[in-house]
């Protein structure tokens, strides 16, 4: 994996483990913000061919 990918996969754990516990505080402000962080490093791994399953899925779920 490249320095780029484990950075981008590091800062997607980052902002998944930031969302579930504005989740967990019922902060619906941080988890629009948490969301959207999610979104667009999904964004950018897309552009990149940088594969995170778990983001995309978690980006899905939370515009549902």
């Amino acid at each position: 994996m490249s320095e780029f990918a484990s950075n981008v996969n590091e800062r997607v754990r980052e902002a998944q483990s930031a969302l579930d516990h504005a989740r967990a505080e019922g902060d619906d402000y941080l988890v629009g913000v948490h969301t959207g962080q999610l979104e667009s490093l999904a964004r950018l791994a897309e552009e990149n061919d940088v594969a995170l399953p778990a983001a995309e899925v978690e980006a899905e779920r939370a515009t549902r």
